[in-house]
């Protein structure tokens, strides 16, 4: 990718090596980013199939998935002069179409409300969070020690395919059993997590770096696998949980504000790839620090993308794949 972005003074013989603060800023937001979209999916998964079926719910996630998963894929695709039919940072959507319409097929609201009638106590949440990371480990085990995103539609990747379903379900879970939502929301359990959250991402970290990382010289044991999986699942699960924690305790009425950023979070993170990479490439061809370059270029891409939102997706047609018909300001036969 860097090599197809010469004509801005970047190219793999002069990308300066990544420092420290960034490269444990990244792996921090990764550790809990797609797991908290995949969970969030699950619960309003849960609750549009609930509140209008599915197969509302299957159409709707057709339309604004499929397409835009083509058309962005193909755009990222051709960033370097040719296309090679990978799936690039559009793996999500991939992964969330096929989850979305198996989960339409197979969900039955009805019968998981008369069938599945369960209390919630502090061994029945060990028990599932022990099963969870079971499970967790499994998906790592299956794709050779770490879980990972298909390249391409004919990559076939169970462990990922596996873990994400799994974030995706527990978001069902949370929507069945909104009892949680409060307990996770409670003062006690914040402090639990946060202290849970703190010391596991620093044994990620180092487990990354030393067990997986460029420190590793020496091929890996069975053993390796499962406890570099156990601390890197652990430090996912509590982040996970944390962030969501944090997010219900202060934000329990939904303001104009949060409704705004909350409708252009999606479009944003969709069309933000590339003027992310291009203004990076530009910053960093202009020799700013890797300080000013993150600052910058994600002030930058945020405003870029907000425009291009307001101007080319909210009052138009488009909207209606990324935001969904009923959602969007404009509709056939005139104004909402």
């Amino acid at each position: 990718m860097t090599d197809g972005l010469s004509n801005f003074g970047v190219s793999k013989a002069n990308m300066p090596a990544m420092e420290l603060w960034l490269d444990v800023l990244i792996q921090w937001i990764h550790c809990w980013r797609m797991p908290v979209f995949f969970l969030l999916a699950g619960f309003f998964a849960a609750l549009i199939v609930n509140k209008k079926g599915s197969r509302y719910f299957a159409i709707d996630r057709l339309i604004r998935l499929a397409p835009c998963l083509v058309i962005f894929s193909s755009l990222v695709n051709l960033l370097d002069g040719h296309y090679s039919g990978k799936l690039e940072y559009t793996w999500f959507l991939y992964y969330l179409l096929i989850i979305s319409l198996s989960f339409s097929i197979l969900y039955r609201p009805n019968l998981v409300r008369t069938k599945f009638k369960f209390k919630w106590t502090l061994f029945t949440i060990a028990a599932t969070s022990s099963v969870v990371l079971v499970l967790f480990i499994l998906g790592d085990w299956l794709d050779g020690g770490v879980a990972s995103p298909p390249s391409a539609y004919n990559d076939i990747k169970l462990g990922g395919r596996l873990n994400f379903s799994l974030w995706f379900l527990l978001g069902v879970v949370f929507y069945q059993y909104q009892s949680l939502l409060s307990l996770l929301a409670s003062s006690k359990t914040l402090v639990i997590l946060l202290v849970c959250a703190c010391l596991a991402f620093p044994a990620a970290y180092l487990s990354s770096v030393g067990v997986f990382g460029d420190l590793r010289t020496q091929p890996y044991a069975p053993l390796e696998l499962i406890i570099h999986s156990l601390i890197k699942n652990l430090n996912t699960l509590s982040w996970v949980m944390l962030i969501m924690g944090i997010t219900l305790s202060s934000f329990n009425h939904p303001s104009k504000l949060i409704r705004l950023l909350v409708e252009m979070s999606y479009p944003i993170y969709i069309l933000n790839y590339i003027p992310m990479i291009l203004v990076s490439a530009i910053l960093i061809g202009q020799g700013f620090s890797q300080v000013l370059v993150v600052s910058l270029a994600t002030l930058i891409t945020f405003l870029l993308c907000s425009v291009l939102y307001w101007v080319f997706i909210r009052f138009t047609p488009l909207n209606w794949n990324i935001n969904g018909y009923h959602k969007s300001w404009f509709k056939l036969g005139g104004r909402a």
